[in-house]
């Protein structure tokens, strides 16, 4: 307490927020920097490489301090996030220059491994997944659920405790959520490979009660019955307590969360975490990276999307052969057609994640580029949904019916955003012409500006008989009349003295603050109102998340088909046949990734002949 004593204003303002989020790192916003400070600032500046300098250096009590500039936030964010730190970012919410005294600070977002929006600090080939695992003394099951934000991806199920490390190793989430002590540490006692952080999440007493009213407020529901409440109530109470912890880190909407599902363990051969390093499924045990690996053979998809979808099929290999035969039959029918196959990779290279755009729009966190991109992919709708009408397999046709039209949507978006747009929000320049008629009545007279000044500035000399006078604009003091010290005598006497430099002097005239009101209150109307109307864009765009997810789906199915029929065309794969009798027979087989690898010598193809003896 004594040391606490002499601290500055400042710093009690940042341990009072300190002690609000203590596992947190806080990044203290002051002017042009993010500054970290005691213990947070010890671990930012080895995680970051920054200095860790100090204040009040020649005290006894000198304060650890590192900080780094505003503008590289996102770089120094994607460090932390990656080293499992979970981040308050506190801004100035008052302008310094109208603060009395301390300048007000709030925290504006909190960022942990599992919650985060931006692509920018995500892999687009992959899933960023928060679990959640609940776990009560009556059951012997545990519930698990996996939800991407970045996405809308959400699916839950129940499992025995011995499954739990092996599902967790598969799905490789960045953040695992609980509510019990007991259960962080025996998941930190996994030691997962890809070392997610583990968040125990205590802010209210939760049960399955708490949770079934989470999902039924979120998803407007009345009954969980679609869901499984009765036969999966612990899968249903994790999922729960997944969104209940989303809720609780943003005061964004998460409309893009549109859909919950159930899945079952069962329905997947099971690949513990030895078998998926062994396998090198994702990562080369000789490179140490995904090159050399089973996905880098088979992935020629054009999307993030696809590339994600492809990723949990690998991981979930299908056990049903009924469920195998309807993707191989969709392979062979986009195999079988491989001109109309091409031009739709081709179309389908000019998506970029369309998800997690549509995710933003959800969130209400979307900017005017986001939308101007968000224009683009939609408009490929039309051309895929054609070419696929080409083919006769019935599974694509009923991919193709599941195209909607999205023409309204992409009206509305170049209707009302500009060409090139910033990329902030606040700084007006996203508003096409045309579109608001008061908008247009400003920017007249903002744009008008210009060529009255000359034309004051035309009157004026020859009302006074000052050559030289010229009308001009600054900061300090807005729109003057600056006439030089030898044309003084004819300085007229409405003429209102503003400033005296050594060789003229500036005034003011009642024409010219009348104009400046009128020119400035209307660039500032401008801004304000320009904003308004994109918030307005933004929630009309919020109505039509589901529909815009559907794209997303059927783009990532086209995707992860189309790519695996390419991949058999040009490298000569054979579709397998099934048989009853326990035998496997492959003939002039290869392996995909050696035979890859391979660069001045052709692999030699083997036959394998197994049978149950």
């Amino acid at each position: 307490m004594e040391k606490e004593k002499k601290l500055t204003p400042m710093l009690r303002q940042f341990l009072d927020v300190k002690n609000k989020h203590r596992d947190k790192l806080i990044l203290f916003r002051m002017g042009d920097f993010y500054e970290t400070f005691f213990e947070d600032a010890v671990q930012a500046s080895k995680i970051l490489g920054i200095t860790l300098t100090s204040r009040n250096k020649n005290d006894d009590e000198s304060v650890p301090l590192a900080g780094f500039p505003y503008h590289a936030l996102d770089t120094y964010l994607d460090k932390l996030i990656k080293n499992g730190v979970k981040v308050a970012i506190c801004e100035q919410v008052e302008d310094p220059k109208l603060a009395k005294g301390l300048v007000k600070r709030e925290i504006v977002q909190i960022i942990t491994p599992g919650s985060i929006l931006d692509e920018k600090l995500i892999s687009g080939k992959e899933n960023n997944f928060l679990a959640s695992i609940y776990h009560h003394s009556k059951f012997k099951k545990y519930g698990l659920a996996f939800l991407d934000v970045s996405t809308g991806d959400f699916i839950h199920t129940e499992i025995n405790k011995e499954l739990l490390m092996g599902e967790l190793s598969r799905t490789t989430p960045s953040e695992i959520v609980v509510i019990e002590e007991e259960l962080k540490k025996e998941v930190e006692d996994f030691r997962l490979e890809n070392n997610p952080a583990v968040t125990l999440f205590t802010e209210s007493f939760f049960d399955f009660r708490e949770a079934e009213q989470i999902l039924k407020q979120h998803f407007n529901l009345t009954t969980l019955e679609g869901f499984g409440s009765k036969s999966q109530p612990l899968g249903l109470a994790a999922a729960g307590l997944a969104l209940a912890y989303l809720k609780f880190l943003k005061n964004d909407n998460l409309k893009h969360i549109s859909s919950l599902r159930r899945y079952s363990v069962d329905d997947f051969m099971q690949i513990d975490e030895v078998s998926i390093r062994n396998l090198e499924l994702f990562r080369s045990m000789r490179y140490g990276s995904r090159f050399g690996s089973l996905i880098s053979v088979l992935d020629e998809t054009k999307t993030p999307m696809g590339a994600r979808l492809l990723k949990n099929w690998l991981i979930h290999p299908l056990m049903e052969e009924d469920k195998i035969q309807n993707r191989l039959k969709i392979v062979e029918a986009f195999r079988n057609q491989m001109p109309y196959t091409d031009e739709i990779r081709i179309i389908l290279d000019k998506i970029g994640d369309l998800s997690r755009i549509i995710s933003k729009v959800g969130a209400m966190r979307v900017n005017a580029r986001d939308l101007i991109t968000l224009s683009n992919y939609l408009s490929t709708a039309p051309e895929i949904k054609n070419l696929l009408l080409n083919f006769t397999e019935q599974r694509i046709l009923a991919i193709a019916d599941n195209i909607m039209n999205y023409d309204d949507v992409i009206d509305l978006i170049d209707r009302t955003v500009a060409e090139n747009p910033p990329l902030t929000i606040t700084e007006g320049n996203i508003i096409n012409d045309g579109y608001n008629a008061e908008l247009d009545e400003l920017r007249q007279i903002s744009r008008q500006g210009k060529s009255w000044i000359a034309r004051l500035e035309s009157k004026e000399r020859e009302k006074t008989g000052i050559p030289s006078l010229k009308v001009s604009f600054n900061k300090v003091f807005g729109y003057y009349i600056e006439v030089t010290k030898t044309h003084q005598d004819k300085v007229p006497e409405e003429y209102i003295r503003k400033q005296t430099l050594v060789n003229c002097e500036r005034y003011i005239s009642q024409e010219l603050k009348e104009f400046e009101a009128k020119v400035l209150g209307a660039e500032d109307r401008i801004k304000s109102l320009e904003y308004e109307l994109f918030i307005q864009l933004r929630e009309m765009l919020y109505e039509k998340v589901e529909l815009l997810q559907q794209y997303v789906q059927e783009i990532a199915l086209i995707d992860v088909y189309s790519n695996f029929a390419f991949i058999a065309y040009h490298r000569n794969y054979t579709k397998p046949k099934f048989n009853s009798d326990g035998r496997l027979f492959l003939q002039n087989s290869r392996h995909p990734v050696i035979e890859r690898l391979l660069e001045n010598e052709e692999f030699i193809p083997n036959d394998v002949d197994l049978d149950d003896d």
